[in-house]
This record gives structure tokens, sequence and C-alpha cells, in this order.
């Protein structure tokens, strides 16, 4: 239970990260990125590697959930790393910022939200633990709480533009009408 507690604090990490864009402007706070991922790796390796009750799966299953969380994780890392202007999110310190609306966040407001959901309940099933379940289950429930503090609060004083895409695009699950509009940007 303490890992799953530590890894929570990584979320306390990044919204200290998106605070300082909107209220303190210090790049030291930069800094609050990189260290609440490195605290939610640490706490998912070491209830990995821990000796946690444990549930049968066969091991074909878990070798296809192994390759699923796998596929997760580097669609996840596309979404925050790739899919977004690297600098600009998480280096610099500018007082306005324009929204990014074209690939998968024409999707939806928060794409990685589903990637790391499945990764963490992919995750659990291929290791086969019910400690890493459980983290599965409190994390996500972190996650889109942190998403919607974002969404709300941070992200409508960050972002030019943002409410208006707020009204364009779904908060976390795509639906018909961004799907269509992904495509159509696609074509182009």
């Amino acid at each position: 239970m303490l890992y799953i507690i530590i890894g929570c604090l990584a979320f306390v990490f990044l919204v200290i990260f998106d605070l300082n864009k909107i209220i303190l402007f210090n790049k030291i706070f930069n800094l609050f990125f990189p260290i609440g991922i490195v605290v939610l790796g640490i706490s998912t390796v070491a209830i990995l590697f821990g000796d946690f009750e444990s549930f049968y799966v066969s091991i074909y299953l878990r070798w296809f959930f192994g390759l699923m969380s796998l596929i997760s994780l580097l669609l996840m890392l596309y979404c925050l790393f790739l899919a977004l202007p690297f600098a600009k999110t998480y280096q610099e310190l500018e007082k306005e910022n324009t929204v990014i609306d074209t690939g998968v966040y024409a999707l939806c407001r928060h794409p990685g939200v589903i990637w790391v959901f499945l990764f963490y309940v992919f995750l659990g099933l291929a290791s086969a633990k019910v400690m890493m379940l459980g983290a599965a289950l409190v994390w996500n429930a972190m996650n889109v709480l942190y998403v919607f503090v974002q969404d709300r609060f941070i992200f409508p004083q960050m972002l030019t533009g943002y409410q208006s895409y707020q009204e364009r695009v779904p908060f976390i699950i795509p639906n018909a009408d961004s799907i269509r509009n992904y495509l159509s940007l696609r074509k182009h």
C-alpha cells in the first residue's frame, strides 16, 4: 500500500509543475514534472518486483497482457512527448501558449489518459499481482482527477483558445464528431 501512496505523490508534483506555469513562472519548478514521472515509475517498478499477493493468469495471457501494456505505454509516450511541442510544453515558461488541437489532440483533450489507463490495467493483469491492480485503480482515478483540474482550472488560464477547444473537442473519450474531424484533418 505504501507504494500506491508514494505513486499518488507523483500527481502532486505534476499539479505543482502545472501551477508554476500560471502562478510562479520559476524554471526550478519545471523539475517537478520529471520528478513526478520518476516517482510514479519507481512506485510501479517496486510493485512489479515486490513480493505481493498474486493470482493465476496463464503464461500466454500474461505475455498478451504484457504486450498490450507495452503498446499502451508507447502510445502514452507518443501523446505526451511527441504529439506536443516538447520544449514549449515541458521546459519553457511563457505566459501564453496556444492550444494544440491537431493529431491525437483533435480526438480528445486528454488522449494520454486512455493509454495510461490501459497501460496500468494490462500491467496489473500481466504481473498477476493484486497490488498492481489496486495501483491501477488508484492511479487511474488520480490521473482522471489530475486532468480534470488541468482542464477546468489550469489550461483555461495557460492556453489561449482553450475554452473554444473545450467546446469543440471531448474531454477524454473521442466521439463521432471528433473522429470525423481527426480524419478530415489527416486528409489535408
